[in-house]
Order: C-alpha cells, then structure tokens, then sequence
C-alpha cells in the first residue's frame, strides 16, 4: 500500500535495504566464493523450512494457537485422558480458593494514591478504611470477608482474589459507566486459601486437551525428522575438509 501510495521515504528505504543487500551478497562472493555463497543459501532455505514445519506442528513460539494440526489432536483427547493427566500434572491446575480482604473505595485518585502509600507504610488499613472510605463496609473496617472463588466473580472479587496476601495493592479504578462518578478501590489481602481447578471443570478440559495435543504434535514432528534422517544421504567433502583442516593448523 505503501508503494502504491507513493509514500517517498518507505520507498526510499526500502530501496536502501535492497542496495545494502545486494552489496553485502556480492562482497560475501568475492571474499567467500561463489560456492560458499551457494551453501549459505541453502542452508538459509534449509533453515525457513524447518521453522515452516514447525509452525506447521504448532511448535514454532506462539503457533500452537493457529495449528490446524494441534488443534485437530485436541478435539481426540479423551476425558479418561484428561484425567490421567490432571493426575499426573496436578501443581498445573492451582488456584486460589478463597481470600479474606479489605478494601478502601473513595471519589479522588489523589486520595486514593495517599491512603495506599499510607497503608503500605505500615498504618492500619481498618482505620484508614472507616474514615476515608465510601463503600457500604467502611464502618466494618472495609471488610469483604471471604471472597470466594467463582465462575463470573464481580471485578472487586476478581481484583482481591489476584493480589498476593499481606501486600496494599495499588489504586484500581471501577469499570463505571459513562456519567457514573468515578471511584478507585485498594485492596488487602490478608488471608488466602490455595486449592485445585476441579478435574471435571472447563479450564482444566481445555489446558489438559491443549498440553496433551502439544505432546503429540511434539512426537509426531521428531518421529517424521527421525524418518527423514534416516533416509537422507550424506556426502562428505574429505577434499574440502582437509584443505580446512590444513588452513587451521589442524592434521588433515
């Protein structure tokens, strides 16, 4: 779109790299040789086709999310499958089962800012709570009680249940409507209660079904190079590696 635009200075770069590219090709062949330079080539061609099947497999960074393949190996898992491996894999599916927390909410994030850097410092988070906060609880403190873990919790539980425990969080604003005054909640994590997704939950179906397709696309990738390996012929330029061997210093 670009050149089609007529953009002068894309153009020109791109212009610049292609010289540049060029120039560096043609210095490599005369300090190199043209043969040298053939075999970087290819090895570079040898390179892109190994990243190409890898992504093919959903093994290259980030490619599992687009792999035909490791998606179609998901879809084979069983649940007696995901069972084992929910077994087998179990630290994979923690969560945090419940907190018992704080809270502070007020109208400025000035305020806001003040009163964490203050209860971070050591004052009693309570006490700020009752004199400064807005929220229904102030009189209790800002007490939550325990916040348990749901499917759809609301966003001041979600907030609580990802703090660490014992640590003033920073100042959150609410997720308030257009015209709706605006608010910021800090939060205080004072207890929390680890647990397990359970095994027969959708999270844990989905995160089993895609480590087990991973897997399986692995093996299947190192089975099919395994095979390709064995059936490659290799040539070996003794003549090559004696004349390197001797420029080296190395026995031929």
């Amino acid at each position: 779109m670009d050149f089609f635009n007529r953009k002068l200075d894309f153009i020109y770069q791109q212009a610049r790299l292609r010289v540049a590219s060029l120039f560096v090709l043609d210095w490599a062949e005369r300090k190199f040789g043209a043969q040298a330079l053939t075999d970087l080539r290819q090895a570079l061609d040898e390179q892109e086709a190994v990243r190409g099947a890898m992504r093919q497999y959903g093994l290259a960074d980030g490619a599992e999310a687009h792999s035909p393949l490791q998606t179609a190996l998901a879809r084979q898992v069983t649940q007696a499958e995901i069972g084992a491996y929910y077994t087998a894999h179990k630290d994979q599916f923690r969560r945090t089962e419940k907190v018992r927390a704080r809270h502070i909410r007020v109208d400025s994030e000035t305020l806001a800012q003040r009163l964490a850097a203050e209860a971070a410092a050591g004052k009693d988070f309570g006490l700020l709570a009752r004199r400064h906060s807005t929220a229904p609880n102030a009189a209790r403190g800002g007490d939550l009680g325990w916040v348990m873990q749901t499917e759809a919790p609301d966003w001041l539980s979600a907030l609580a249940l990802l703090q660490p425990e014992g640590k003033v969080s920073s100042p959150f604003r609410a997720p308030v409507g257009p015209g709706a005054q605006a608010t910021w909640d800090i939060v205080l994590v004072e207890k929390r209660v680890e647990g397990y997704h359970p095994p027969d939950s959708e999270t844990v179906r989905y995160m089993a079904r895609k480590a087990i397709a991973h897997e399986r696309a692995r093996a299947e990738f190192a089975a099919a190079r395994s095979k390709l390996v064995r059936a490659a012929t290799v040539a070996v330029n003794r003549k090559l590696l004696d004349e390197q061997a001797r420029g080296t210093g190395g026995a031929p």
